[in-house]
């Protein structure tokens, strides 16, 4: 499979990847958080306190809304990383410009080996693996939804633009894909948003919700397999043509 996908674009159009691992301990909260703040590649960001760390401990571990609400935010001084850590999430982010695939991998196999360190209990419950796409039409030269791979009709009159497409599919036994296609009307208002913007591609990535693992090993191995399927879904949207000029030979 990864020998028929295209390699990369000529220029991006990631504008966010991010990985989340959410898992138990027991260890107390607010230990499991300042030993993750610590972790040396990211221990000089600057942080943040974000509103969720105002709700008690306790009143977060019990509600479902806030158990996996990450408490502070640390962002690199350049800001292109950031990590989200909570009593029970850690979230790795990156940003324009993207970095690569191998290198973003490779910095999220460092994440799970220094969390498997710091937490020697661990339990993961959840996987995600998500990324945003602006396709522009300086950038990928593209006029309309429909110079993309789509044909979208409702009651016999074909859908060219204000779309908000979402589906979904089970990859394999331990992925499952949403995939989001949406034109620029369907973005909540703020943010730098291209002037040109024709759509975004939204692909997520994450486990079942019988996933269980406590093995190292197992996570490097799905983060292989999610990039796979990430990148299959996103080049799903072009047409041979559109790919033939927009990827990298």
């Amino acid at each position: 499979m990864n020998s028929q996908l295209p390699k990369k674009m000529k220029q991006d159009a990631i504008v966010e990847a991010l990985f989340e691992v959410r898992f138990d301990s027991s260890d107390i909260g607010e230990v499991v958080v300042g030993r993750l703040n610590d972790i040396g590649s990211w221990a000089d960001y600057p942080s943040v306190r974000l509103p969720q760390a105002d709700i008690p401990e306790r009143i977060r571990s019990a509600d479902p809304a806030f158990k996996y609400v990450p408490t502070i935010e640390k962002t690199s001084p350049d800001k292109t990383r950031s990590i989200r850590i909570g009593s029970r999430v850690i979230s790795y982010h990156v940003y324009e410009p993207y970095p690569g695939g191998d290198c973003f991998e490779k910095e999220l196999n460092n994440m799970v080996a220094c969390l498997f360190d710091k937490i020697k209990d661990i339990q993961i419950n959840r996987l995600g693996f998500r990324y945003v796409n602006f396709l522009t039409a300086s950038k990928h030269d593209i006029n309309g939804l429909n110079d993309l791979s789509l044909n979208l009709s409702v009651g016999g009159e074909q859908l060219i633009d204000n779309v908000n497409l979402a589906f979904m599919e089970n990859a394999s036994d331990k992925h499952v894909v949403v995939s989001k296609l949406a034109s620029p009307q369907f973005l909540q208002p703020g943010g730098s948003i291209p002037t040109d913007l024709i759509a975004v591609i939204d692909i997520d990535v994450f486990t079942p919700d019988t996933y269980i693992s406590n093995d190292i090993s197992s996570l490097n191995e799905w983060i292989s397999q999610a990039r796979v399927y990430e990148k299959a879904n996103f080049f799903s949207f072009f047409s041979d043509e559109l790919k033939t000029s927009l990827v990298e030979e």
